[in-house]
């Protein structure tokens, strides 16, 4: 009796053993699975497209067919009118009549169309070099105000200027930077001609004024000249004519008038 319960608490010990390992198994069976880890993937980087550079002239490198025979237009024509400009400045440096140093209107013409092509045609040098010219020319054909010889010099200073750019625009080529002292000089020539006008003006309004004061001074000589006739014994009116003559001369040489 003793041996069969021994034999019977051994073969439970057994099953309890093998009920732990198959629950243990079981457990580790369904346990949850561990997440993958994220891998590192980045957006592959691109560069950014290359762009044409810009050169000092205004234009990419790389221009249209369009562009290009814009470009080809302005150059020729350029051409034209940086030959009126020279000639002019020739003929003034050669004649010996000063008016000759007056821009007339083919020169005018030339100025503002080669302003208006440089603009166009997206040329920013020539624009800064040219355009201040035809307000310049303008006035001093209004004042019959020849360019001098230092002022021709800067005019020939700026034609070579302009064809150097005019030559850039065409083989597109970078050049220098503008001349700045060259902008500095023909700014000079234009404020010189300003200066010229507004002190004509002030001349114009003392003449204006001259005149007007001279009418009565005039009309009241004339009447005391009758005067005086009616009763010659009077040198009352010799007094008051002379009184009339003076201001007369004052008011002619605040006028510039004086001979």
């Amino acid at each position: 009796a003793e041996a069969e319960a021994e034999n019977f608490e051994s073969s439970e010990n057994k099953i309890n053993t093998n009920e732990t390992s198959s629950l243990s198994s079981e457990a580790t069976t369904h346990s949850e699975p561990q997440e993958a880890a994220p891998s590192d993937i980045s957006e592959p980087h691109l560069p950014p497209e290359p762009q044409p550079p810009e050169t000092h002239s205004g234009h990419s490198e790389v221009l249209t067919t369009e562009e290009s025979e814009l470009i080809s237009i302005f150059t020729k024509e350029a051409e034209d009118h940086l030959a009126v400009i020279q000639n002019f400045i020739n003929n003034a440096d050669t004649s010996s009549d000063i008016s000759t140093g007056v821009p007339d209107e083919s020169f005018i013409r030339a100025v503002h169309t080669l302003c208006g092509s440089a603009q166009t045609a997206g040329v920013r040098p020539i624009v800064d070099l040219i355009c201040p010219l035809e307000e310049i020319s303008k006035l001093k054909n209004t004042l019959s105000l020849p360019f001098n010889s230092h002022e021709r010099g800067v005019l020939n200073q700026v034609t070579d200027e302009v064809t150097q750019h005019v030559i850039a625009a065409e083989n597109q080529t970078d050049t220098p930077e503008i001349n700045t002292a060259l902008l500095a000089e023909i700014d000079a020539i234009g404020k010189a001609a300003h200066k010229v006008a507004a002190e004509r003006e002030s001349d114009d309004n003392l003449l204006s004024i001259f005149l007007d004061e001279a009418d009565e001074l005039i009309a009241n000589i004339e009447s005391t000249l009758k005067d005086w006739e009616a009763t010659p014994g009077d040198e009352s009116y010799a007094d008051e004519i002379k009184r009339d003559l003076h201001t007369l001369k004052g008011g002619a040489r605040m006028a510039a008038l004086e001979s």
